[in-house]
Parts: structure tokens; sequence; C-alpha cells
């Protein structure tokens, strides 16, 4: 039987588990499994992991309900996880399925190879989507979102990225935006 406290410390090597119905976890093989992943920044982390995430978060949630998956590694992993209560949600991510890890050793090196050519200060996000090959950001930082598109960054697809609602915007997302925003979630796959 592995505890919580185990779980996260082999969340942070990469061995992916789920909790079986009598208390203990078993080894997960998702290697002919291709779902789409998505990244999420950052600097909307209490959006997304909040006690009320947006309602840009809820339609992403969703998503993974049925089948997407977040990915994360090297200083993204590291930034996210800061926070007690957003790495039990994370192991819980990851207990479900919902969450692929990438190692930080690999995350870290394609950060430093491609962090010369990144305008913005997230380079770690971009190297991320390059080595696990996720393509679709949740993040309002427009520097990123600027080189996440940029086809000599990421290519083959080119990256898309998701905005989370902006101060004074209404709590709800009309029609027209929730279709925009799975249009998104379902373009991308994730090896």
């Amino acid at each position: 039987m592995v505890t919580e406290t185990c779980l996260v410390n082999l969340l942070r090597i990469g061995v992916s588990f789920h909790e079986s119905k009598i208390g203990s976890w078993e080894l997960v093989d998702n290697s002919s499994a291709n779902p789409m992943c998505i990244i999420i920044d950052n600097d909307v982390r209490s959006d997304f992991f909040g006690v009320n995430p947006s309602p840009v978060a809820a339609v992403i949630r969703k998503w993974m309900d049925g089948g997407g998956r977040m990915v994360t590694g090297g200083k993204n992993f590291r930034e996210l996880s800061s926070s007690e209560a957003v790495r039990k949600q994370i192991a819980d991510l990851f207990r479900d399925g919902k969450l692929r890890r990438i190692s930080d050793q690999d995350a870290d090196d394609e950060t430093d190879r491609v962090r010369p050519r990144c305008q913005s200060n997230d380079a770690h996000v971009v190297g991320l989507a390059r080595i696990s090959g996720a393509r679709i950001l949740f993040s309002n930082d427009a520097e990123l979102i600027g080189d996440f598109g940029n086809r000599n960054l990421i290519s083959a697809p080119r990256g898309r990225s998701i905005k989370s609602m902006f101060e004074g915007q209404f709590r709800r997302l009309d029609k027209p935006r929730r279709q925009q925003i799975a249009k998104i979630l379902n373009s991308s796959d994730c090896p």
C-alpha cells in the first residue's frame, strides 16, 4: 500500500498509479492511449485549482472528465505544486489518470535549449510543450501566449491558448465562448 506522501514522491519521478477498490495502488499503463493534453500555467493556478474555479476552468475540468489530460513537469510542476492544497489536487488528478507527468530532467533540458528563443520569461512552459507534445495552454500571460503560438517554437501542430475570464467580465460563459473553448480542447492529441 502506498501512502499519499509516497504517491507525491512517485509523481515527482513520473510513475503512473491508480487506486484500486481495496485501497492499494497499481501501475497504470497509458502508453497505448493518446488523449488530448493541456498545460496549466502558474498564472492561472488559483483559477484552475481554487475553491471556486472560473467558468473557463470549469469547462476544462469537464473536458478532463471526458478523457482530456493535464501535462506537467520540470519548473511547471514545481511552480504548481508549491501549495500543499494544489499538490494534493495534482496527486488526485494523477491517480485518476487525468495528469501526465514528464520527467523534470527532460523538461528542464528542453527548457534550456529553447530559452534563448523565447520572448516571455516562461520558457519552461514552451519546453514542456515541446517535450510532451501538448499543444493547448491555459494562461493569461500575453507574452507566453505569443511564444506558445509561435510556429518557430511550437509546431506540428501549432500551440493554441485558452485565456481565463478577465476582470470585469461576467462569471458565466456564453454559448459561443464555450463552443470556442471546446473546439480548442478537442483539437489536440497528447502523445
